[in-house]
């Protein structure tokens, strides 16, 4: 499976250009023209997927270690902009889709392919994965389920992105107020075992003589 950009213009003769996932160039080909477009480019990613190999091996196991959190904040709050100015969701979801790169881009990728298959965003969402971790948490799966069931899925999921917002500030907050502490600790750790180690025992000996 692999994700592929498209170059291509549909009935009214209007460019269309996207991503799409598939598993061979002729699929994604293929689907293009269901689609009703006449396919001018199309490229692959050469992208793969973070499957098994990711799961069984060191390498999986240290870019699970190692990975950073996908900006999930700025995405739902780029998303929640696009649908409270009346964008189609699957509309949206390409247009934030085309700012991310990497990784996260593979998986919005996939999350776009359920929405279109008929899923909802929460359920969508839920299924989503990167590195075998989920890459949105509970509340904020939760919180789009409510404002999907309310009609309020715009405002809802600039909500959770203050949030979110809110929380990195938090941890950056006490990762800086923490980092000074820290170092006098190492530093005075580092001190006590020079002095036990070379200078104590150079005193004793010093004194035993």
């Amino acid at each position: 499976m692999g994700v592929y950009t498209y170059l291509a213009t549909d009935g009214a003769a209007s460019v269309v250009e996207g991503t799409l996932i598939a598993d061979t160039p002729r699929e994604a080909r293929n689907r293009l023209r269901d689609q009703g477009l006449s396919v001018h480019e199309i490229n692959s990613e050469a992208t793969t997927q973070a499957g098994p190999l990711h799961g069984s091996t060191l390498l999986g196991f240290l870019a699970k270690w190692l990975h950073r959190k996908p900006d999930t904040s700025g995405f739902l709050r780029e998303l929640a902009t696009l649908l409270e100015v009346g964008s189609p969701m699957l509309e949206a979801l390409d247009t934030a889709i085309k700012t991310r790169r990497g990784s996260f881009h593979r998986v919005l990728l996939k999350l776009r392919e359920r929405v279109a298959a008929g899923s909802s965003l929460a359920e969508a969402m839920r299924a989503s994965e990167l590195y075998g971790r989920p890459v949105f948490d509970d509340v904020t799966v939760a919180m789009a389920q409510v404002g999907e069931d309310a009609g309020g899925l715009g405002d809802v999921l600039n909500q959770v992105a203050s949030y979110e917002e809110r929380g990195k500030q938090f941890k950056n907050r006490l990762a800086t107020a923490l980092a000074y502490p820290a170092l006098v600790m190492l530093t005075g750790i580092g001190v006590s075992v020079f002095l036990m180690t070379y200078v104590v025992p150079g005193l004793l000996d010093s004194l035993t003589e």
